[in-house]
């Protein structure tokens, strides 16, 4: 299957189909790096996602930076958007990356694929699997040792 120039591959259109923004639910999102390992700019890509909570339009539950991808968890608060959202956070990261790095250069791949989660529960299962995906991968023994993640607990 070829790619484009950013690495996205033919039919990215068919994750938007069926997308929805629903204030208040949490959405797990995954967004892939266009050949370039994002933990080279991990702290300033979770910088973004802190910021983009604190505009107002979502309560960032975790985002995890690793080489190829990023993960975050979070929930839309009222008046936002999923798109917008997306949109803030993979326009702002690349300028920042590329003001770091002194460079010039695409940082993401197009899509990004999003999962609304159904319950607390569910979101609470994801927020533990995503920390632990570091260690999965072998990029870390523990949660707390990998160094690309932001996280903050649910309320009790």
């Amino acid at each position: 299957m070829a790619e484009d120039a950013r690495g996205d591959a033919p039919g990215h259109r068919s994750l938007r189909a069926g997308r929805e923004s629903v204030a208040g639910e949490w959405y797990a999102i995954t967004t892939r790096a266009a050949g370039f390992d994002l933990r080279r700019v991990g702290k300033e890509i979770i910088a973004v996602a802190q910021e983009i909570e604190t505009e107002g339009f979502i309560d960032l539950y975790c985002i995890v930076v690793m080489p190829d991808h990023c993960h975050l968890l979070f929930a839309l608060r009222d008046g936002a958007d999923l798109g917008g959202v997306m949109m803030r956070f993979k326009g702002r990261a690349p300028r920042r990356a590329n003001e770091t790095l002194s460079r010039e250069g695409v940082l993401w791949q197009r899509a990004y694929y999003d999962r609304l989660l159904r319950s607390e529960d569910e979101a609470r299962a994801q927020h533990w699997y995503l920390l632990d995906n570091p260690v999965r991968r072998g990029l870390a023994d523990t949660v707390d040792a990998y160094p690309w993640t932001h996280s903050r607990q649910f309320d009790e």
